[in-house]
Formats: structure tokens, C-alpha cells, sequence
């Protein structure tokens, strides 16, 4: 099975290893070439690519390169053969505006119509599904929350993107790296710590990269999986078409039937973001996801939403599935009994 999205929300994931010291991304392809990593989000702050560079090292050789906002037309070219292309963590709308300024954002779309592994973290992940801002007029307090938790919490406010690391670099060639030396109760998020700390880097700054910022696993529940009041879960899979060029609609088609529901939120309609998946994500604000309720609460029927948690990870299949790798993640959908929370768990 194809995955074509890594969705992350923050970057320990990307330094995770299977048994061999290989980082589990290389059992997405059979080999990477070329690793693109955008940091206009974050104002391409040098010392994230540095963590980028590091987490390559365990996937194998290949040759990476730093794609800046004002990228050249030798970073244009560089990406139409990248074969795995990582958008950064920072400033949504900054990295969105600075894509579409430089061209980049076309150069994403073709990399995904090719079928290269895209991932995004923490607002990289954001960029790539259904990005809206709440209505002025909404009311989301008004539409009733059907889960069985309390939610509130304050909104996390992100950290603008910092104005520095502006010498342009050229690309580099990493090579495989050798199993990380690490103590027996170290775990892998901790060896990237260290490389973080090496590149300069805080700890707390370099992993998520923003402040608002083994082989395949079996699930024991994939796609949807709807709370009901007993406890049980039910599960119906996505439908999804197997393609999609840069020019045409969306992974997946849309989001099948809720109970008497027959609504389907439009992506495209007052949107922004890259909408290659139809739901909104939001990350690391759990427990109680309450931006991501309101926005999916103010977009109204048929809307979903995605809450990746801190250390997270949700693969997006070619088929049009949604697998969390060893996490849970909070799904969110508008119907016209209120905002349904549902629960898709991985082991």
C-alpha cells in the first residue's frame, strides 16, 4: 500500500528506528534519491535543517537540499525529482503565502501528483489538508458537543517565525548513519534530542520546531470510528479513487454517510491550504482540540476534522486510507446532531 502523506505533529517521529537502527520511513519506498526540506514557515531557520539533515541519515544516502522561500530556479528544478519533500513547522499562513509567491506551491502539487512521500509537521501537516479561518459571524458555541469529555483550554498561541539563517546553502549528500548509540532506557526521541542539541538548537524548539507549532503496524481500528453510547465502535471505510493529477479534486472524494446525514463538505469552498485530504488537522492541542471543534463546528455539515497529538503520526494511503502509527488520533465531523468526536486508534 502507497502512503503519500506522513502527518506529524512535531518531529521526535522522524527520529524514531526500527530494531536495525534504519528510520521506519525507509519502509515507505524502496529507495529516496533526493529529500527536499521547505522551511519557510519557520523563516528557514538554519538549525531546523541541520535536524532535517540528521533524521535523513537513518532513512539512507541520498541527497537533501534546503529549499528556501525565495527559492531559486535551481531549487525549482531540485524539486521536480525529489522523491520525499518535508514542509517544515512554523507560521502557517507565512509558509502558505511564501509557496505561493515563489512558485513552490505548484512545485508541491506536481510532487504529489508524482507520488513522492510528502510530510508535514506540526504546521507542515496543517498546510496539507483544509485550511479555514473561523467566521466572523459564527457561533459555534450554539452547535451541541456530542462527546463524552469536557472540553476547553486556551488556543496556543505560535511563536512567529524568526528572521535569521538567511545565507543561502547549497544542497548536501547525507549518508546512511550507524545505529545511534543509546542507553537501554533512551528512547529514540531522546537520540534526536541530541541532535538538536548538536545543531544548536533547544530542545524544546527544535522538536516541534514551532511553540503554536518495525514495518507496517496493524490497526485496530482504521478510517472511522464513531463513539456510540455503549462503547463500541463502528467502523466504514472511506471510499477514495486511486489518483489524482495536480489539476483534479482531492485524495479522497469525500467522507461517506453519517447516520441519516447526506452532506459532504466542499474542501475548495472558502479554503486555503494544500486540501489534499478533505478535512481540516490541527496538532498537539489535546485533549480538548477546541479550535479544531470550533472551526469544524462553524463550517457546518459534512465538515471534518483530524487532532494529531503531541508525538503523533497519521499516514494517508494512495487507496484514500488514514492509518495512526502508534497513536491515537481525535477525528472531528459536523452533523446535525452537533460536532461527533470519534476515535481511531493504532497500536
Amino acid at each position: 500500500m502507497l502512503t503519500t502523506l506522513v502527518l506529524l505533529a512535531d518531529s521526535p517521529p522522524l527520529f524514531r528506528t526500527r530494531e536495525d537502527g534504519k528510520s521506519w520511513l525507509a519502509d515507505l519506498r524502496e529507495t529516496f534519491t533526493r529529500a527536499a526540506y521547505l522551511g519557510a514557515s519557520n523563516g528557514d531557520r538554519p538549525e531546523f535543517y541541520e535536524i532535517f539533515e540528521a533524521a535523513m541519515s537513518r532513512v539512507g544516502e541520498m541527497e537533501c537540499r534546503h529549499i528556501r522561500a525565495d527559492a531559486t530556479a535551481e531549487d525549482l528544478e531540485f524539486m521536480k525529482s525529489a522523491d520525499l519533500v518535508l514542509l517544515a513547522g512554523g507560521d502557517v499562513e507565512l509558509g502558505l503565502e511564501a509557496f505561493a509567491k515563489s512558485g513552490l506551491d505548484k512545485a508541491i502539487e506536481e510532487a504529489f501528483a508524482r507520488k513522492a512521500l510528502l510530510i508535514g509537521v506540526s504546521a507542515g501537516a496543517v498546510q496539507l489538508g483544509v485550511v479555514t479561518d473561523l467566521e466572523e459571524d459564527a457561533d459555534p458555541g450554539s452547535v451541541p458537543d456530542l462527546t463524552s469529555a469536557a472540553f476547553g483550554g486556551d488556543r496556543l498561541e505560535g511563536e512567529k517565525a524568526d528572521e535569521k539563517g538567511n545565507n543561502r546553502a547549497s544542497s548536501t549528500r547525507v549518508r546512511s548513519a550507524p545505529p545511534a548509540a543509546k542507553n537501554e532506557d533512551e528512547s529514540d526521541e531522546d537520540v534526536g534530542a541530541k541532535a538538536a542539541t548538536k545543531s544548536g538548537a533547544t530542545k524544546n524548539g527544535a522538536m516541534k520546531e514551532d511553540a503554536a507549532d518495525a514495518s507496517s503496524t496493524n490497526l485496530a481500528v482504521i478510517d472511522r470510528g464513531i463513539i456510540e453510547e455503549s462503547g463500541t465502535i463502528d467502523v466504514t471505510a472511506l471510499s477514495a479513487e486511486n489518483g489524482r493529477s495536480a489539476e483534479s479534486e482531492p485524495l479522497f472524494p469525500g467522507a461517506p454517510d453519517l447516520p441519516g446525514e447526506g452532506a459532504h463538505e466542499d474542501p475548495k469552498k472558502n479554503s486555503r491550504g494544500f486540501r489534499f485530504v478533505p478535512f481540516q488537522i490541527d496538532v498537539h492541542r489535546e485533549p480538548s482540540w477546541t479550535v479544531l471543534r470550533q472551526r469544524v463546528a462553524a463550517r457546518g455539515l459534512g465538515a471534518r476534522g483530524i487532532g494529531i497529538p503531541t508525538g503523533g503520526v497519521a499516514l494517508v494511503h494512495r487507496d484514500g486510507s488514514l492509518e495512526p502509527r502508534g497513536s491515537t488520533l481525535t477525528e472531528l465531523v459536523r452533523s446535525s446532531m452537533g460536532v461527533v468526536e470519534s476515535v481511531l486508534l493504532g497500536e
